[in-house]
């Protein structure tokens, strides 16, 4: 009787336990499952915004590709993400804003991924309760880019009188950017071993660098170089982000070419109060006597954002002038080509982050280039006469650079219209000689100037010849190349 009522109690224990035990154990399993269910969406959330941070100039984009990407995981099913839930804007100091005011274009994704959980107790109790659960991610597009436009060729024309005895035969590989282009960051931070143990990028730009130092790091060699020393900082620009990396830290992205430095440093010197007195080959006249002053040196762009303000590339503008040339024993000719640029900026169309297709890796807008205008002035016999010929330029343009492009330094040529714009300054200059008429002068610059008439054409051939190739020296084209370009996607939060 006893071992009857003791199996009986247990027995009715435990079926008064059971439910329990298994509501228990559904909870538990639910707590694994749920578990599993948020890290998986979790997981969701932080793909869909590392594609959609690949689209960050294209809000539609960003929202198809987020889409997709939550649909191809499909272990636990979400909800695709509303327009509201992908949100594109700036991952500035730590934080996200949607639209904090500012210039630049978005650079990071956050989506919101939403989803419903099912669980064990639910299908136990028999109840239509499920549970829902929502997770987000924010991802950053880190897109960097180096560039420049030069005028090298120009600047062989230009300079050669001034490099050729420092460089020797080396003047020739110049041009060869892709051999003579270096890594930004260990240039400087081998320049930095020079100094005072600086801190950051920006102290070794801030210091004065030793022209011989520079110059051989640029072109890989030691070269004979006029002494001085010179700031970085007035030709390579970093963003203030960069600037502030201590020594070592890398600059993904950042590179600069080697004839660059030599041509800006050149460019800075002149700017600074050194004019540059050489010869230039003139076709008739070899080695004509040319004054070039620096007004303002190129500038070198590294490790820059698509479309910040500093995200803009400039050639130098220059003063070319020729004085007191003689022509024929007849004649003087003075020449002054103003100034001369082409500019162009980093616009934020373009997108190294995005996967290689029609969309443009980089795209420049504005592309800018001409010349100010050229003076030019004739002399005899005590007479004077000058005139102004306005030069044309290409006004606003664009150029776009492919993700192949990119990645094969393909330069682009940026230039003035040239066709005829020489040859149009030479016909108005040679149009000056036959204002230098003989009425009402003396006997003897009569004379002189009936000889410049029988003369006519082998001195209009010699002076628009002079006055083509000269124009030409400024408006040989210069080249825009995209460096290098880096793209790096993370999740920030």
């Amino acid at each position: 009787m006893i071992l009857r009522g003791e199996s009986g109690s247990v027995t009715a224990g435990t079926t008064v336990l059971f439910p329990g035990i298994l509501i228990g154990i559904a909870m538990l399993f639910d707590l694994l499952l749920l578990n599993n269910h948020r890290s998986h969406l979790q997981a969701q959330a932080d793909l869909a915004a590392l594609e959609a941070a690949r689209y960050t100039t294209d809000a539609g984009t960003a929202l198809r590709q987020a889409r997709n990407s939550v649909r191809l995981n499909d272990a636990f099913s979400a909800t695709p993400p509303a327009p509201g839930q992908v949100t594109l804007g700036r991952w500035e100091d730590g934080s996200f804003e949607i639209d904090g005011g500012s210039p630049l274009r978005p650079n990071a994704a956050r989506v919101e991924v939403a989803s419903t959980a099912k669980t064990n107790l639910t299908a136990l109790l028999k109840r239509g309760f499920d549970k829902p659960i929502a997770r987000q991610a924010t991802a950053l597009a880190d897109e960097r880019v180096s560039f420049a436009l030069s005028n090298c060729l120009a600047s062989l024309s230009l300079l050669q009188g001034a490099l050729r005895p420092l460089l020797g035969s080396d003047l020739d590989l110049l041009c060869s950017s892709a051999a003579l282009s270096r890594r930004t960051d260990l240039l400087l931070e081998t320049l930095a071993l020079d100094l005072d143990a600086p801190l950051t990028y920006g102290d070794v730009l801030d210091a004065e660098i030793g022209l011989a130092r520079l110059w051989s790091l640029a072109l890989g060699a030691n070269v004979p170089v006029p002494p001085g020393t010179i700031r970085l900082g007035e030709l390579l620009h970093l963003d203030e982000a960069s600037r502030e990396l201590t020594l070592g830290a890398g600059l993904p992205g950042g590179r600069v070419a080697g004839a660059d430095l030599v041509f800006a440093s050149l460019e800075l010197m002149g700017r600074n109060g050194l004019d540059l007195d050489f010869s230039a080959d003139l076709g008739p006249l070899a080695n004509l006597p040319v004054r070039l002053t620096v007004l303002e040196p190129r500038r070198i762009v590294s490790n820059v954002e698509p479309g910040a303000p500093g995200a803009y590339a400039e050639t130098a503008q220059i003063r070319l002038a020729v004085d007191g040339l003689d022509l024929l024993g007849l004649l003087q000719l003075d020449l002054d080509l103003r100034v001369a640029q082409a500019s162009a900026r980093l616009g934020p169309e373009g997108s190294i982050c995005r996967p290689p297709g029609t969309h443009p890796a980089a795209r420049f807008v504005p592309v800018e280039s001409g010349l100010a205008g050229l003076e030019v002035a004739l002399s005899a016999g005590g007479l004077t006469l000058t005139d102004e010929i306005e030069l044309v330029a290409t006004g606003t343009r664009s150029l776009s650079f492919s993700a192949q492009e990119v990645e094969q330094r393909v330069s682009k040529r940026v230039a003035p219209r040239i066709d005829g714009t020489a040859q149009s300054a030479a016909h108005q200059a040679t149009d000056l000689l036959g204002q230098l008429a003989p009425d009402g002068l003396t006997s003897a610059v009569g004379g002189l100037l009936s000889g410049v008439a029988s003369l006519a054409t082998p001195l209009e051939t010699l002076l628009g010849q002079v006055v083509h190739d000269f124009v030409g020296l400024a408006i040989a084209p210069a080249s825009l190349t995209v460096l290098e370009a880096n793209c790096t996607i993370r999740l920030v939060q």
